[in-house]
């Protein structure tokens, strides 16, 4: 683990608006959706920002229950943190440890290209389009998430055991 993930893992449970652990299903996600969207109207959260920490949340949460879902390990964990206007979320499931380099290649490729924006305004059309990408396994949801929060993707891999990892990302939202 990075001392940057460490850290800003750190921050979300200091500062933790919401959490979920468990299996997720819609209307679990409608709820916390409800929940986490309530607390930003309390707080005057600012729409633009509101909608993308919002979006960004769903981002993660499909990426939890469509990449990461195996019987043994179906528990997920996502936590939205909130101070001053700031939000980090954190999602957390199981990943086969086959996966991990399929993960961590998209993810390592949009956190290094952060700062050109044309690049990853083409990558998101070419995905959309289904033109060819220079790395595989890129999703418009990490797509949309680097372009629109201009910050990298901070990710960690924790052993299990010699078949599975849990898999954690947290997001900057500002």
């Amino acid at each position: 683990m990075t001392e940057e993930f460490e850290n800003a893992k750190k921050w979300v449970e200091e500062n933790e608006v919401c959490r979920f652990e468990g299996e997720i299903d819609r209307d679990k996600i409608k709820a916390i959706l409800v929940e986490v969207d309530n607390y930003m109207i309390s707080k005057n959260t600012i729409s633009a920002l509101r909608r993308y920490a919002l979006n960004t949340f769903v981002e993660v949460l499909q990426n939890l229950i469509k990449n990461i879902d195996y019987q043994d390990f179906n528990k997920k964990t996502i936590v939205i943190g909130e101070l001053n206007n700031e939000y980090k979320i954190f999602g957390r499931g199981v990943i086969k440890n086959d996966f991990i380099e399929v993960k961590k290649l998209p993810i390592d490729y949009l956190n290094e290209n952060i700062d050109n924006r044309e690049l990853l305004k083409n990558l998101y059309k070419n995905v959309i389009k289904n033109l060819p990408i220079p790395v595989t396994y890129i999703g418009l949801g990490f797509i949309d998430i680097v372009r629109k929060s201009k910050n990298k993707i901070l990710y960690d891999f924790e052993p299990i055991d010699s078949e599975y990892s849990y898999f954690s990302l947290i997001v900057r939202c500002r």
